[in-house]
């Protein structure tokens, strides 16, 4: 799942948004930004993980997709995922409520 909202993917409402795998459609991932954001910097972001997540074999996975999606955006824009304090959160197994930000 991904929010477009300054100041809410946080490890607090990632482990709230991703604790319940058995839900009828679970949430594998939660991608946004931690902080208040420019919004002309964040939309450059914002496109590159959609046409970075879009451009995935459909048929893969989710954690992988997504995995492979965080590891282009930390090589193609270092600084703007500092900057902007932008993260990708996944559960982690059999941590419990345990998050992994796929972004450091």
């Amino acid at each position: 799942m991904f929010v477009d909202s300054c100041s809410f993917t946080n490890v607090k409402n990632a482990q709230f948004f991703l604790k319940t795998p058995s839900a009828p459609t679970p949430i594998t991932w939660l991608a946004g930004f931690a902080s208040d954001v420019d919004f002309i910097n964040s939309s450059t972001l914002v496109m590159l993980f959609w046409t970075t997540l879009l451009s995935q074999n459909p048929t893969t996975n989710e954690l992988p997709k997504i995995q492979s999606v965080a590891d282009k955006i930390k090589l193609l824009a270092p600084g703007l995922v500092q900057e902007l304090d932008f993260h990708i959160f996944v559960r982690q197994r059999g941590r419990g409520n345990a998050v992994e930000d796929l972004m450091l």
